[in-house]
């Protein structure tokens, strides 16, 4: 992700959704203390500890809040906090109902790319979005408007003209990202969502 990010500053916004799968017993609480992070402004710091150091008992957890600095105290209310397990059920439940099942799941303007993969299997598909997005700018859409514009041109796309769950990269599904972690500007015209497991 910090490769996507390095090239398109301006362009592409990647957000973060968790998806704590049920066979991993220490996803979920991975996921907590990382939202816990996330209100203190340090998400994707705990988020790069937590793939770094692969280590997941509640001793990690704590010791990577106080690696980071943050406010311990805070950082345990807001973990165990019931906002902060409905915010990642939420975002559970988005990827269930778009059709992925597996992490981690990848969608570029709503189009699918599943599984782990390298820079250069994004590229394409990120290269190709952009291009559709300066056009469309181009032609007038507002900026701060663009990401919507792209996802209801790439709904049309769908067979019948609408979404489906078979997770065909030429379809564009709709996912709502507001109160997830992300990194690049709001008005970027491309916007990479992760559905993803920390364990």
């Amino acid at each position: 992700m910090k490769q996507i990010h390095e090239t398109w500053p301006k362009d592409v916004r990647i957000v973060l959704h968790n998806r704590p799968l049920d066979f991993h017993d220490r996803a979920l609480p991975a996921a907590k203390a990382a939202m816990a992070a996330s209100q203190q402004g340090k998400f994707w710091e705990y988020h790069d500890l937590l793939f770094e150091q692969k280590k997941f008992a509640d001793a990690d957890l704590l010791g990577y809040a106080k690696q980071l600095g943050l406010d311990v105290l805070r950082w345990k209310q807001d973990k165990d906090s019931k906002k902060t397990a409905d915010l990642i059920a939420k975002q559970d439940q988005a990827c269930v109902k778009i059709g992925a099942s597996g992490t981690p799941a990848f969608f570029v303007n709503g189009r699918s790319l599943s599984g782990a993969k390298p820079f250069e299997d994004f590229k394409p598909l990120i290269e190709e979005e952009l291009k559709k997005a300066q056009d469309e700018l181009a032609k007038g859409v507002d900026r701060k408007r663009i990401y919507q514009h792209m996802l209801e041109i790439g709904a049309k796309a769908a067979p019948g003209g609408g979404e489906e769950k078979a997770l065909d990269r030429s379809v564009a599904r709709r996912i709502d990202t507001k109160g997830a972690p992300s990194m690049g500007p709001e008005n970027a015209v491309a916007k990479l969502v992760i559905f993803s497991d920390f364990q």
